[in-house]
């Protein structure tokens, strides 16, 4: 949220415990499981939330060694705000909730089964990476898990940089990544290859995307025109292609590029100028035959400011053979 707030829902709640809207389709306005606002003082954020994600079970680190007792179903998210600050929260299941609320945490709503708990906070504007002149007035704008290793987070900032961060005590290494070329320009967006865990992208606000190696400071390759000069609002790895990824630009263009076939120029380009992007992904999808078989296929889901949603069938996927050509072209990177 914009005031620093932290809500989560729990879906699995009875449609009847919520605001029923009757049209032409029902409608159900969930109400927040849980709200950190004005409820937890100086455990919560004090700026803008820009970035949120919940620690995946595959990763390397087992973050449920948390000290907190009750079910299994206790897991962790982070979160990032504006202005450098990371909170690590543990959502815990309520083992009795109680439907009159409980007054020792007003956060939580009367029922409900879940509430935040925050276990660690790292400032970012306190890291040695930093030049002293920008520890205060830093400005991050996003932020990615490390594939299979939940314990390291990159974070994009305004200083030109990413920041390579553990939540654990000690020096990391590289401690951030940055371009050889003399740039100020912001870093907006980020995303980590689902198929090589060392690779990640960054989006920068002059229209520039860099391709990284978590074990290198320097850029594997810099695609100085991704978005032909306007700013990278939002970057994504295909999650069928090694070496396609999408991006999104402030005018709501998006470009498709595939590194094997063109650094220089993207595969396709497209305009929405009836309504503003604001965020896309990629999906597979398995359909399954009348054989027995089934079919992976990827959709391309595009969000808008309106609040449509489009579903398109991106492309079928590729042969196994076509696929580790890929994977092997982006390792000799």
């Amino acid at each position: 949220m914009v005031d620093g707030a932290i809500v989560l829902w729990d879906l699995t709640e009875l449609s009847s415990n919520h605001l029923q809207i009757k049209q032409d389709v029902p409608l159900t306005l969930r109400s927040p499981t849980y709200n950190t606002a004005l409820v937890l003082g100086q455990d919560n954020h004090n700026s803008c939330i820009v970035a949120i994600q919940s620690v995946s079970s595959n990763s390397k680190e087992n973050w449920r060694s948390t000290g907190f007792s009750g079910s299994s179903k206790n897991f962790h998210v982070v979160t990032l705000e504006d202005m450098g600050v990371i909170n690590i929260w543990v959502v815990v299941e309520v083992l009795k909730p109680d439907i009159s609320g409980i007054e020792t945490d007003l956060g939580l709503a009367p029922g409900g089964k879940y509430r935040l708990v925050r276990s660690s906070c790292i400032p970012l504007y306190n890291l040695a990476t930093l030049p002293p002149g920008q520890k205060l007035s830093i400005r991050t704008f996003d932020f990615r898990l490390i594939p299979f290793d939940s314990s390291r987070m990159l974070v994009t900032t305004d200083a030109g940089i990413i920041l390579h961060v553990t939540r654990h005590s000690g020096s990391i290494e590289p401690r951030f990544y940055a371009s050889e070329l003399d740039s100020s320009s912001e870093v907006r967006c980020i995303d980590c290859s689902p198929h090589n865990e060392d690779i990640f992208l960054a989006g920068c606000n002059d229209g520039s995307i860099k391709m990284y190696n978590t074990k290198l400071v320097r850029p594997l390759m810099e695609f100085l025109h991704a978005a032909r000069g306007e700013p990278v609002n939002l970057i994504k790895w295909s999650v069928v292609h090694p070496t396609v990824f999408c991006v999104l630009s402030s005018s709501s263009h998006i470009h498709f590029w595939n590194t094997m076939e063109n650094s220089v120029h993207p595969l396709h380009s497209y305009h929405f100028d009836d309504c503003k992007v604001t965020w896309f992904a990629f999906k597979n999808v398995e359909r399954n035959s009348s054989n027995f078989t089934s079919t992976r296929f990827s959709n391309f889901i595009i969000a808008k400011e309106n609040g449509e949603v489009e579903v398109h069938t991106f492309q079928v996927k590729v042969s196994e053979q076509e696929y580790m050509k890929q994977l092997e072209y982006m390792k000799n990177l």
